[in-house]
């Protein structure tokens, strides 16, 4: 069987694909963040009922940390099989804990 390895220039474009799709996804959930944060602060001033959007902004942070995981550890830790396993577990624990958000 013979390994077909794509050539270097599509695993360039596949990586600046992926850090620009994630550096946008990033951008777009820290303004959730700040705007929920916001929200957040004006409604408890006014004694409103604020459990949904605590949920979402859980939601935002969880999968806003499961992006930084992921864009930081996609090249260091391809090297190193401890550092790999860290990584993939910690990505496993913040994308279910996303997931779990969801859910509520």
């Amino acid at each position: 069987i013979q390994d077909e390895r794509p050539p270097s220039s599509v695993d360039k474009a596949l990586s600046v694909v992926s850090y620009i799709g994630c550096a946008i996804s990033l951008f777009c959930l820290c303004l959730s963040i700040v705007f929920l944060s916001c929200v957040i602060y004006t409604e408890r001033t006014m004694n409103h009922k604020i459990h949904n959007l605590f949920i979402h902004l859980n939601l935002c942070v969880a999968l806003a940390l499961g992006l930084v995981v992921f864009i930081a550890g996609i090249e260091t830790a391809t090297n190193n099989d401890g550092a790999c396993k860290f990584v993939a577990a910690l990505l496993q624990y913040l994308f279910i804990s996303a997931f779990c958000w969801m859910l509520c």
